[in-house]
């Protein structure tokens, strides 16, 4: 190998031995990522990724189906269900609904149409007996009251409408609605022998209403 040949692969060796340290000083150890910003919460309190605090989030409104008459009854538990659920309405084939002195009674027939049975003579169409006896049933659905308090916190000392059904296998029973929610929304009821108090859905006083006012 020449001399000059020689000197050309030092050369080159060089070269690539200050580029290599040049590249190395130009790399730093890699600074650490900044974790998501805390935003803070309803009431001052952060959390990382901008998720408040549950110790901090505002306590859901107390008005509501389950809201009770008074603030004591407004703390009571509601659940669906619970003791005498026996005697919710299920496969209804007659009911009959009064208030006061006008009470109507009608049936279920075969061909699954209803007809009226009193007051004798009247007529009542049929789809409007039909969803009565569709919102009777959704009383299973209603919410239940644990140890809700005096009848006449809830309208039920006096009851602004009676229910009385029939079904197979000879089940039966009375449905009584009071007064009405605080929020107005839905009505006080006690189902049968329960004695607990219900929460009714204003569709079944309203059906009932169109009802009792067909049969005046």
């Amino acid at each position: 190998m020449s001399w000059s040949r020689a000197a050309l692969h030092w050369i080159v060796a060089a070269a690539l031995a200050l580029a290599f340290f040049a590249s190395g000083r130009s790399r730093g150890p890699e600074a650490s990522r900044p974790g998501p910003a805390a935003t803070p919460g309803p009431a001052g309190g952060a959390r990382a990724g901008g998720e408040a605090d549950p110790g901090t989030r505002p306590a859901p409104g107390a008005d509501g189906p389950r809201a009770a008459a008074s603030p004591a009854q407004a703390s009571a538990h509601a659940t669906a269900g619970g003791p005498g659920t026996d005697e919710l309405p299920s496969g209804v084939t007659r009911i009959r609904i009064s208030r006061g002195d006008l009470a109507v009674a009608w049936r279920r027939e075969a061909d699954a149409t209803w007809k009226v049975e009193a007051p004798a003579g009247k007529s009542i169409p049929p789809g409007l007996l039909a969803a009565f006896a569709e919102q009777l049933d959704a009383v299973r659905e209603g919410e239940r009251l644990e140890a809700p308090g005096p009848d006449a916190d809830f309208g039920l000392d006096r009851p602004s409408l009676r229910i009385e059904w029939s079904g197979a296998g000879d089940r039966r029973g009375t449905i009584l609605v009071g007064g009405r929610t605080p929020t107005g929304t839905a009505w006080y009821g006690r189902v049968g022998s329960d004695g607990a108090v219900r929460i009714v859905g204003s569709n079944l006083v309203y059906y009932a209403d169109l009802v009792l006012g067909a049969a005046r």
